[in-house]
């Protein structure tokens, strides 16, 4: 499948603040709905490591998430079928996390 223009593609969104609530299960999460599908995605603390992660479906485009973690490192979902979640999560830290989601077709 032909890909998009990777600035038309991506959306990118950066977590700059801490999170603020602390503690176990402590969560910062955002819930978009850019070209057609449902991103979420954000921070969130099961315990004492935090950690970023980007979820994103569209019902009838092949599509996948994708975070850069803190350490800069980029970490993708595998492409997901049309109506299917693609989902990537990665240990890091509170700040400067980015998100992206894309759609292939």
């Amino acid at each position: 499948m032909k890909r998009k223009n990777s600035a038309r593609a991506a959306a990118i969104a950066t977590v700059t603040a801490a999170l603020l609530l602390g503690g176990s299960g402590a969560a910062h999460a955002v819930t978009e709905y850019p070209e057609g599908g449902v991103w979420t995605y954000g921070v969130y603390e099961p315990g004492s490591t935090p950690y970023a992660y980007s979820t994103y479906k569209h019902s009838y485009k092949t599509h996948g998430s994708s975070v850069r973690t803190t350490s800069g490192i980029l970490y993708r979902s595998p492409d997901k079928a049309p109506g299917q979640t693609a989902h990537v999560e990665e240990a890091t830290g509170y700040l400067n996390n980015k998100f992206f989601y894309r759609v292939n077709g």
